[in-house]
């Protein structure tokens, strides 16, 4: 009877970290498609975030890269990306998308408790004056 409950529960786990790699994965692909969208510049990238766009800043006539973290619905960032975001406060990004079914997709406004810092992405600012934006 114990053994019954333990694998159960291994299952359930199983189950959990599947579904959290099925989110992550469509979070990417409506970034990909945002940015394509957009005519972002963007790269895959490894450690500490998923992508890195290269953005053109048209005052000052120059190109900056910007790391970009994408998550789905409110998932926490793991002690490397929180320590790559510390690192490098004004070249990172962190971008949600909800993924759930009855979400519809789209972007995840940020929480209202939180003051947003510049860094973090503005869904409203479609235009990037705020905080550098897509271009």
């Amino acid at each position: 009877m114990v053994d019954f409950f333990k694998r159960a529960k291994k299952d359930q786990k199983r189950e959990t970290l599947r579904q959290n790699r099925v989110n992550g994965q469509s979070a990417e692909d409506m970034y990909r498609a945002e940015a394509d969208l957009y005519g972002v510049d963007y790269t895959r990238t490894g450690r500490g975030h998923d992508f890195e766009e290269k953005r053109y800043d048209w005052k000052s006539g120059k190109t900056h890269k910007v790391k970009v973290e994408v998550k789905s619905n409110d998932a926490p960032l793991s002690k490397l990306q929180k320590k790559t975001r510390k690192k490098n406060p004004k070249n990172y990004e962190v971008r949600r998308y909800n993924t759930s079914f009855f979400g519809f997709g789209g972007i995840v406004p940020p929480k209202k408790k939180k003051k947003s810092k510049k860094t973090d992405y503005d869904p409203e600012d479609m235009f990037g004056t705020n905080n550098g934006g897509w271009f």
